[in-house]
């Protein structure tokens, strides 16, 4: 900052002066007043323009029992498992998803490969939310490391009316404080029973008609009107809304709680009142960390999973959860697993609190189409275009059949998925027993066949829709004669090899690139950890 009396001559060894600027400290040079005002000062003095510690304390609001110690809910076997066909749980994920974050309080960790279908692709009907890839900082060292620097991060968050942050005012305290986003059953309860005036709670319901003709349209027009919804309570004062698909029955299925989400966030935006309401969601749908991640994404402030809290309780009873373990520990290992994982999605894209994650749409939608995209998730990337309302609709009534057909009681009638294990009638693999024995017996026999049975097997992947590239063919062309190319030491030259740091790989091997890209012509990227200092010394061999 500085003044209009013009630039002042300020000694270096009185910035150097010890004790005035540390590490994460600021400093002003004020040129009117010739000095430089220290961090303390700074601070001190925005502190104290306002009386902000008695708007606290006199504006916030408190809810006693909000995040006490969460408890499983019960719920009845049958119609447990007809809610969860309702919303597409599987066997797979109860057992490789569910139970290891219940157990261990972690995500569970697999292989980094997927070789089943993108959700666009894919012949079974798949949840909104397998449509999204989160984007991430590209580069060889991850941008915030959530373990070793746990101290920046945050998953806490407020929740209410926010006013003009311009404008301050004592009223710009009146918040509910969420230490995460992950709302158990009780915390429902208690801010639906809140007797404040200052906290008022309306309900809207993400469900549609399915007793109609045309149910695209009548999911359609149910969006609209959760979005009309939401307006009228913000006339009526409400500063909470809870999306709430609890009241599916055999003539309303929920909407999809990701699409509903971001219909009211985007519908608010454009009316110019999405400050004035935070919004909560009360779904079945969201059980694993990039479910919640993505609602956040697209404008949830919290969560409640109320599907996943019942299936747990379930699931211990069943004993597949050890029967020495409390509900109460249950629950908070779950609770405790989605918040590492959300912290360590976020920290992807070098963001440390989830407050500048929410609403960031950090997302590259794959397989929707471009009119769905604009009208409930603007601004999303979206390149290859894809399903519309019409497709999720039907993959919500598929779900909706399954739900209310005949079935034997009990979880066992769930489908079993396929998704990370292979299974016949299940999810399509790239490799499976056929791919991969063939490609076994080619090696180890070295049999022609087997491997053109494999290579083929491989090669006509299009036909069962499995990757985008697969579906890509050479288009017939004319030949071009040899001297019309570019020989291949002139293409070379603009070959340049991946930003690598020196450190986030061997010295060997960063060494090893910049040494054969100067032999054809070709650049090098060290990457932003530079070289070794020895290399500037050093003659290499060209």
């Amino acid at each position: 900052m500085a003044s209009e009396s013009g630039v002042v001559d300020v000694p270096p060894e009185k910035i150097r002066q010890k004790g005035r600027l540390k590490p994460g400290h600021m400093f002003i040079v004020d040129t009117g007043e010739k000095r430089i005002i220290s961090d303390n000062e700074i601070k001190s003095k925005i502190a104290r323009q306002a009386p902000y510690r008695r708007w606290l304390d006199e504006n916030r609001i408190e809810l006693r029992g909000m995040f006490d110690i969460p408890k499983l809910a019960h719920s009845d076997p049958e119609s447990l498992a007809q809610r969860l066909r309702w919303f597409g749980y599987t066997r797979e994920e109860l057992k490789m998803i569910l139970l290891p974050m219940a157990c261990n309080a972690q995500e569970p960790i697999g292989s980094m490969g997927n070789d089943a279908p993108l959700a666009v692709l894919s012949n079974k009907p798949k949840l909104l939310f397998n449509y999204f890839k989160q984007l991430f900082a590209q580069v060889t060292n991850p941008p915030i490391d959530p373990l070793r620097e746990g101290m920046v991060m945050s998953l806490m968050n407020f929740v209410g009316r926010k006013p003009n942050i311009l404008a301050e005012a004592p009223e710009h305290c009146r918040q509910l404080k969420l230490p995460h986003p992950i709302l158990a059953n009780e915390d429902i309860e208690r801010l639906c029973t809140a007797k404040r005036t200052d906290l008022k709670v309306a309900k809207i319901k993400a469900v549609f008609d399915v007793n109609v003709p045309d149910v695209a349209a009548s999911m359609k027009q149910a969006l609209g009107a959760l979005v009309d919804s939401a307006q009228q309570a913000i006339r009526g004062g409400a500063s909470l809304i809870i999306i709430s698909d609890r009241s599916v029955s055999k003539v309303q299925a929920p909407i999809p709680s990701l699409l509903a989400t971001a219909a009211v966030h985007h519908g608010l935006l454009n009316r110019g009142i999405r400050g004035q309401v935070s919004l909560i969601v009360e779904s079945a749908e969201p059980r694993e960390v990039m479910h919640f991640c993505l609602l956040c994404g697209f404008g949830a402030n919290a969560i409640n999973p109320y599907l996943a809290f019942e299936t747990l309780e379930y699931l211990q009873k069943q004993g597949e959860i050890p029967e020495e373990m409390e509900s109460t520990q249950i629950a908070d290992n779950y609770i405790a697993a989605i918040k590492k994982g959300i912290l360590k999605t976020i920290s992807k894209m070098g963001i440390s609190t989830l407050r500048s994650y929410t609403g960031a749409q950090l997302f590259e939608a794959i397989g929707l189409n471009r009119s769905l995209v604009d009208e409930y998730f603007t601004g999303t990337s979206s390149r290859i275009g894809g399903i519309g309302l019409a497709e999720i609709a039907r993959d919500v009534m598929t779900r909706h059949e399954t739900a209310w057909s005949q079935h034997p009681s009990g979880l066992l009638s769930l489908d079993f998925g396929g998704d990370y294990h292979f299974r016949h009638n299940g999810e399509e693999h790239l490799w499976n027993p056929e791919t991969i024995s063939k490609l076994q017996h080619a090696v180890t026999y070295d049999d022609q066949k087997a491997y053109d049975d494999y290579a083929s097997a491989i090669n006509n992947q299009a036909q069962k829709l499995c990757t985008l590239r697969g579906l890509f063919d050479f288009v017939p062309s004319q030949s071009i004669p040899l001297d019309q190319v570019e020989p291949a030491e002139e293409i070379v030259k603009r070959f340049c090899t991946g930003a690598m740091s020196h450190g986030s790989i061997s010295g060997e091997a960063h060494e090893c690139m910049a040494i054969a890209m100067n032999r054809i012509g070709a650049m090098s990227n060290t990457g932003e950890g530079g070289e070794d200092a020895a290399r500037y010394e050093t003659a290499f061999p060209t």
